[in-house]
């Protein structure tokens, strides 16, 4: 096989640029649920289509291939499905506008923040990897979803579960803070844990395979 220039995917900052370019008639709403504040921004995008094909370019390891072809990973992600890590100085642009739309609508104190960028594709017969079918927290001060499917209820959720002396826990680090009697408690309720999860959780813990099904995506 012969390289030549054109064997690459070359682009210009100028063409990044455009790909990610915010569509003027964005449609952003702030939201407020009890303590948790969020945007919600429609139709961000003016080319998502050309942005999608963009990143079908960038390699990733599908970790359910890497297993079922008997190897190992090095991939330790909690994301549900396959990922593209891609740096911030790709879409440095398109970060800084996402930011600034937070910014306005004061989500937060600082004035500054370098995105990473992590795409995240399912399709269906894919199989859990470990525990990333449990709700997680992204350890970053800033996060933000962008939806370049055509799927129209793609959405993400926030949880919290409360527990008996009132404190919340969002997430599973707050676990570790908790008071013996609230670890105990959150242990022997069954309105804590959805009984998918316990079953999922004792498939695991048995060393069963465990297959979810996404029927879309």
């Amino acid at each position: 096989m012969t390289l030549t220039l054109d064997s690459f995917n070359r682009y210009t900052s100028q063409e990044l640029k455009f790909l990610t370019e915010i569509n003027e008639d964005v449609e952003i709403k702030l939201i407020q649920e009890g303590d948790i504040k969020y945007i919600r921004a429609t139709n961000i995008l003016k080319r998502p289509d050309e942005l999608a094909e963009f990143l079908s370019k960038f390699p990733a390891e599908d970790r359910n291939k890497t297993i079922f072809n008997g190897g190992s990973t090095e991939n330790t992600s909690s994301a549900p499905g396959f990922q593209q890590y891609i740096k911030d100085f790709y879409f440095s642009s398109w970060n800084k506008s996402i930011f600034n739309i937070g910014k306005d609508y004061k989500l937060y104190k600082y004035n500054k923040c370098d995105f990473d960028n992590f795409t995240n594709c399912c399709y269906p017969g894919m199989l859990a990897y470990k525990k990333n079918f449990l709700p997680h927290t992204d350890s970053f001060g800033v996060a933000a979803n962008v939806y370049l499917t055509d799927v129209p209820n793609t959405y993400t959720s926030f949880f919290r579960i409360k527990t008996k002396s009132g404190r919340y826990v969002h997430n599973e680090f707050d676990l570790k803070y908790l008071s013996r009697e609230d670890a105990d408690d959150l242990s022997s309720s069954e309105a804590a844990f959805d009984p998918l999860f316990n079953k999922i959780q004792a498939a695991l813990n048995a060393g069963r395979e465990v297959k979810i099904e996404v029927t879309e995506i």
